[in-house]
């Protein structure tokens, strides 16, 4: 069977209605603090949590390992060039797009570092019991302590913490709206 173009280009709008939705659907869950979530690390925006992800904490990992998973999703934007002979003004069109995708993607990338980075502790347990009073503040150094919980048990090589930026790989789920 083959079904052409026309249904092609349908199947990719629709496709692309559907991964808006879910951006949209992350960035609506990034403003909803839920205090469920907060043994996983997630406390909603707050500038100590971004300062306290700023700087780099590579554990296991290098720059260019990390850099690895986002290069393959930078290059796929470059698949437009495929379909050059159906353009009206091929010379134009696909510059113009090609730098359309790459500043879109950047924009978009770069949207879901900052506020995952400014919502989400680099190290949760995801223990509720981890809370701290007020009698232990002085110990307590992670900004998590600020939120009433003490993740400096997942600074030990014995603790396994399956939680926060740096070990778990859903926290785009975690911080989505409907936890797709």
């Amino acid at each position: 069977i083959r079904l052409g173009m026309e249904w092609e280009t349908k199947a990719q709008i629709f496709l692309l209605v559907v991964l808006i939705t879910a951006i949209v659907n992350y960035f609506i869950g990034s403003f909803i603090p839920v205090k469920s979530k907060e043994p996983l690390g997630f406390f909603g925006y707050d500038g100590a949590i971004m300062w306290e992800n700023m700087g780099p904490d590579f554990q296991g990992e290098t720059f260019f390992s990390v850099f690895a998973t986002f290069f393959p999703a930078a290059t796929g934007i470059l698949a437009g060039a495929n379909i050059s002979g159906d353009l009206a003004d091929p010379q134009m069109a696909i510059p113009k797009g090609t730098l359309l995708a790459i500043l879109i993607t950047g924009i978009v990338y770069l949207g879901v570092a900052v506020s995952t980075g400014s919502c989400i502790v680099r190290h949760a347990t995801g223990n509720i019991n981890d809370t701290v009073s007020s009698q232990f503040l002085t110990n307590c150094t992670d900004v998590s302590c600020k939120y009433g919980f003490d993740f400096s048990s997942c600074k030990s090589p014995e603790t396994k913490c399956l939680h926060g930026l740096h070990n778990d790989f859903q926290v785009m789920s975690l911080v989505s709206g409907s936890r797709i």
